[in-house]
């Protein structure tokens, strides 16, 4: 691991000398500052935890977070009425029967001027005439609201340019004028200077010149927090989506040389402390959210990021990506590859984000795979004046998209959760390779478009458009002989490849197979998804076309809303003479309760001081299996391992698969 807040340039020998062998050579630009860390381990699942541990452990995000995230930035850039409009939105997921439990507000809510002007923390009351009164409609319907803010400061339209720049809050230029390379200003503002007498440097913006928040000083980040709780989080928001944070307009601009941060008394150059800016914006919103509601689990969304960011960000994605095929096989691999770097909670815009609007082909297939990433979002800005909407293409789309949604929120409650938990303890993933879990098997450690979710369920889904059969391969080791198609249960080989049927109008065409081992909380019950609205906190939102606001079969992902008493358990047996462990997760879902567990291992029974077992704020439960040595017994067993948070489950239906015997007996 090569630490540095510089650019590096690695060369791996891929040069042509005629004076020397071919060499590997680091280059540490703009500075001579590089730690070198070497992790040694025997598997690359522990190389993959070793590094977490040495950058930072993910937070767990709140119970809702995991759920469906709806947005587009069509929704707040309406000339009138955008809060009316993201509502309607909300009932017409729930009327076409999708489950959603967030949305992302975008930047149009700070849009003035000729429309592309971003001032952030303002509001356009044109389109948000009251925007305290929309987050508690947003609020009543359960939905929580990501509000989009941006670190540019525009220096001729912002109305509080003079009190940025002023206080020191803002990236320094150590020329005499403010005007950088890239971009101009002629207004008064450019003769503003910091309490050090500098002027901000001054590089390209949305809608004109802007300057940018320096959060290694502590004037910035003290107005950052400030005017997030006072614009934002005072007025209902409940969480933070931290964009654009890239200093990409600072880095890229002609006069970068001349940007200066402080540092916190360590002046340096901008382009030294560019990566870190976005870990320091979203460790500022996590304590501003801490601040206005210290009893709610904060929930931060964060664009850019160094390593590490993970300790101050819930989740993350992969950027604008575009909408086709290329861009899905390429995000699948993106996605993995931020996972095994720490960014466990990464997704990225289903559909895409840029463009013309997806084929329904594609939208339906970029479902079917993002379900299954651990940041679940719809996001875009379609260039052709369409909305990716779930329903856009009517049937049979709508229902293949539906129960694809569906789907998720099954996993959601016990197994998604449950590794979502087991992440901040130990830093396993998720969203994993095939490598993380059969390093041994040399044929999937050259698979990239096959993953895992958790430790034994693998999906396996279509990237190519019109597919009617995927190859799968099935990885073998020492532990695993057999899969099993989780839709009909057939078996499969370990070690060997099929040619499975993934027919585009059947919901069983996404690909998904149980190992051996394999120990998976479901909820079945059908009251997961409910086709009317319902209202969260018992206020009165009718709102577009729903007649009905009953919270009669809807299960919350919200802390005081309905939460499933019922489990079902999928259980495939370990091999001869093994066991096999899952560790069910449960607290409240939204609150900190549980945070005095924190590094306590997930298989002990008490932490040091014998606190953790008596702890009201979770509970874990090891679910476990095991197979006798010849074969002929098949033990389950659910142990309380720590905690006394009171778990809301009343029965557990056992499945045990077995498709070359059945049970003689079962003793309960």
């Amino acid at each position: 691991y090569y630490h540095t807040l510089y650019d590096v340039e690695f060369d791996v020998g891929s040069e042509i000398s005629g004076y020397y062998p071919a060499f590997v050579k680091t280059s540490v630009f703009g500075g001579a500052e590089l730690d070198y860390f070497l992790i040694l381990a025997p598997r690359v699942k522990q190389v993959a935890q070793q590094f977490s541990s040495l950058v930072g452990l993910p937070l767990l995000p709140p119970l809702h977070a995991l759920g469906f995230l709806g947005s587009s930035m069509y929704y707040a850039e309406l000339e009138h009425r955008c809060d009316d409009a993201i509502v309607q939105f909300i009932h017409l997921c729930r009327s076409n029967g999708i489950p959603i439990d967030n949305f992302h507000l975008s930047s149009g809510y700070t849009a003035t001027g000729d429309g592309n002007r971003r001032n952030v923390f303002t509001w356009n009351t044109d389109r948000f005439p009251e925007p305290a009164a929309f987050f508690d409609r947003m609020n009543d319907l359960g939905i929580s609201v990501s509000a989009n803010v941006k670190p540019g400061i525009l220096i001729d339209y912002h109305p509080d340019f003079k009190e940025y720049a002023t206080r020191g809050a803002l990236i320094a230029s150590t020329k005499s004028t403010a005007t950088g390379g890239s971009s101009s200003s002629t207004g008064s503002n450019t003769t503003v200077v910091d309490p050090r007498g500098r002027p901000p440097f001054v590089a390209r913006w949305w809608g004109g010149a802007g300057a940018f928040v320096d959060f290694t000083t502590e004037a910035g980040r003290e107005i950052w927090r400030e005017k997030l709780k006072s614009a934002l989080l005072e007025r209902g928001c409940t969480s933070v989506w931290s964009d654009n944070n890239e200093y990409d307009s600072v880095a890229d601009d002609a006069l970068a040389a001349f940007a200066q941060c402080g540092g916190d008394g360590f002046a340096a150059p901008a382009a030294a402390l560019r990566s870190v800016m976005a870990n320091l914006m979203a460790m500022v919103a996590l304590k501003a959210m801490k601040d206005v509601r210290p009893a709610l689990r904060p929930y931060s969304v964060v664009r850019g990021g160094c390593t590490g960011v993970q300790k101050y960000a819930h989740q993350t994605w992969v950027g604008d990506n575009s909408m086709s095929w290329k861009s899905l096989q390429f995000n699948v691999v993106t996605i993995l590859n931020a996972c095994m770097s720490g960014m466990i909670h990464t997704g990225c815009d289903v559909g895409g984000f840029a463009g013309g609007a997806p084929s329904a082909e594609l939208l339906v297939r970029w479902v079917q795979h993002g379900i299954w990433f651990p940041r679940f979002s719809l996001h875009s800005a379609n260039t052709d004046n369409t909305v990716t909407e779930a329903w856009m293409y009517g049937e049979p789309y709508t229902s293949l998209i539906r129960v694809a949604v569906r789907l998720r929120y099954r996993l959601l409650h016990f197994y998604h959760y449950s590794l979502a938990a087991a992440a901040t303890q130990t830093g396993e993933l998720i969203m994993r390779p095939l490598v993380y879990e059969f390093d041994g098997d040399e044929k999937a450690e050259c698979i990239s478009d096959q993953f895992l979710v958790g430790c034994r369920l693998m999906v396996a889904n279509v990237l190519t458009a019109a597919a009617t059969t995927r190859r799968v391969y099935f990885p073998t080791s020492a532990t695993t002989n057999n899969w099993y198609c989780f839709w009909t249960r057939q078996h499969f080989h370990a070690g060997g490849s099929a040619d499975v049927a993934v027919n585009f109008n059947d919901y069983r065409g996404i690909p998904m197979f149980m190992g051996d081992g394999a120990i998976i909380g479901t909820t079945t019950d059908a009251r997961l998804a409910s086709t009317t609205d319902y209202n969260y906190r018992g206020g009165s939102d009718k709102g577009g076309d729903s007649d009905d606001d009953s919270s009669d079969g809807i299960y919350s992902l919200h802390p005081t809303g309905k939460r499933p008493d019922h489990i079902h358990v999928l259980v495939v047996p370990p091999v001869c003479g093994a066991t096999s462990e899952f560790v069910l997760y449960e607290d409240d879902g939204g609150s900190n309760d549980f945070e005095a567990d924190v590094g306590t291992p997930t298989t002990t029974t008490t932490t040091a001081s014998g606190a953790a077992d008596e702890h009201p704020g979770f509970v874990r439960t090891l679910l476990s299996a095991s197979t006798a040595a010849d074969g002929g017994r098949v033990t389950f067993s659910a142990t309380h391992a720590c905690g006394a948070f009171k778990s809301p489950l009343k029965t557990m239906e056992l499945e045990i698969i077995s498709t070359t015997r059945g049970a003689y007996w079962v003793t309960l």
